[in-house]
């Protein structure tokens, strides 16, 4: 499926006006090099990655690519749409759905050639790859989309993506995108905190970045939606010892999870 538009500098401007301060921020880190994006859920990280592409659209006009890959189905045309609206780009998506399984190398080159930005699931793009009907040498912007999974089995396609096609064409000195990833969490699977920076070290020489956050905490509480809060005060008369030992508890989960926050942030 495809899609186009156009936005005018006034709608340009008004969008810039738009983005968070911690965006601009990790816009620029993004700009400087391959970056992880580390934040929340609902902290606004694809808006990072379209800000990125509209400050890439010079590269666009020839015949690089953004290559956008998501991890589901569902995500596809969400994420194709906000582009096409936030940039003007033509915007061409792709999922299996699409009955692109089929499709052949003159199909492919015909979508591809009609758009700058590319949104696929990434076995999609992993197949088009294997194929022989895109180069990743071809694309100026690589975003990959909850790239924690490329810590995966190695059969996973960003994994496969990164070490198989990636690494490799650096490894010959040929041209490779940009990378930004994108994620909410840096690991897949429980570890000490002592073996955190282990897993994280690992995600970034995997996806050749570096994982970046803001320490303005602050200012994504002031954005990311928070359900309502009301604190309703229970006069006990006589405290029992079962509530004196669940207050307790709560204390000590309250304590964990704000020394966990810090923690988090001294290892990154």
């Amino acid at each position: 499926m495809a899609s186009g538009s156009s936005e005018t500098p006034d709608e340009e401007k008004l969008s810039i006006l738009r983005s968070r301060p911690y965006q601009r921020e990790l816009l620029e880190k993004a700009k400087e090099g391959n970056t992880i994006v580390y934040l929340g859920t609902g902290s606004g990280k694809t808006f990072i990655a379209i800000m990125l592409i509209r400050e890439m659209r010079g590269q666009l006009k020839s015949k690089k690519k953004a290559i956008f890959l998501v991890n589901s189905v569902a995500l596809v045309d969400q994420q194709a749409e906000a582009i096409r609206i936030s940039t003007g780009l033509s915007v061409g998506s792709y999922c299996g759905a699409d009955g692109v399984d089929s499709w052949t190398q003159a199909r492919w080159s015909e979508e591809i050639s009609a758009h700058q930005v590319l949104v696929l699931v990434h076995q999609v793009f992993l197949d088009v790859m294997t194929h022989s009907y895109f180069s990743l040498s071809n694309a100026a912007l690589l975003i990959l989309d909850e790239c924690h999974h490329a810590q995966m089995a190695k059969n996973h396609p960003y994994s496969s993506i990164m070490r198989e096609w990636y690494h490799k064409l650096k490894e010959m000195e040929r041209p490779v995108p940009k990378i930004l990833g994108l994620s909410a969490c840096l690991v897949v699977k429980t570890v000490k905190p002592e073996n955190f920076h282990k897993e994280k070290n690992n995600l970034e020489n995997i996806m050749d970045s570096k994982v970046e956050t803001t320490e303005d905490l602050y200012s994504i509480l002031q954005y990311v939606t928070n359900p309502d809060e009301e604190v309703l005060v229970y006069e006990c008369s006589n405290k029992c010892e079962l509530s004196t030992a669940i207050l307790d508890l709560v204390d000590q989960a309250v304590g964990q999870l704000e020394k966990m926050n810090t923690e988090e942030l001294l290892l990154l």
